[in-house]
């Protein structure tokens, strides 16, 4: 049986680029995602990302929204995520790094010069525009990395 897991997902966005950060641990490391951290007990959404954003990014969150929901299910690992993904295009404060990875800010025809994880390549666009979304991933660990068995979306106004 799986558990779902929640976190907040983190979509920083500046013009037409998204901060990605490259994980420095299992089960992704080395490839570039979205920030993400947990919700704590008690705590909001809104309280979540703020904190997330601070702790992954050293930036501090002026305005934020609601972006959508992502679920991640990853079979052999027997892993089912819950991202509540958030969206921020007012911020201030100096960018930093964190423990948890380095911070790149990607726009979309760059998407090839690094490794990106399979179903962040498919939403880019998706996270760059102004709908709200939902996706289902479903993804499998190998030794190669992580492949993508399939990625259901919807979006709506």
């Amino acid at each position: 049986m799986m558990c779902v897991f929640p976190v907040v997902g983190i979509v920083l966005k500046k013009g037409r680029a998204i901060l990605l950060q490259e994980r420095a641990q299992a089960p992704f490391q080395e490839y570039l995602t979205l920030p993400v951290g947990k919700i704590k007990c008690g705590e909001t959404i809104f309280e979540a990302f703020e904190r997330e954003v601070k702790e992954e990014t050293g930036l501090v969150v002026l305005e934020s929204k609601l972006k959508g929901l992502v679920e991640v299910m990853i079979a052999n690992q027997r892993t089912h995520t819950l991202v509540v993904l958030l969206e921020s295009t007012r911020f201030k404060g100096k960018l930093r790094a964190s423990r948890e990875g380095k911070l790149y800010w990607v726009r979309e025809k760059e998407l090839e010069q690094f490794k990106i994880m399979p179903d962040i390549k498919l939403l880019f666009g998706d996270f760059l525009g102004d709908h709200f979304m939902y996706a289902n991933v479903h993804l499998k660990m190998t030794k190669a990395g992580p492949i993508l068995d399939s990625l259901k979306k919807s979006m709506s106004a």
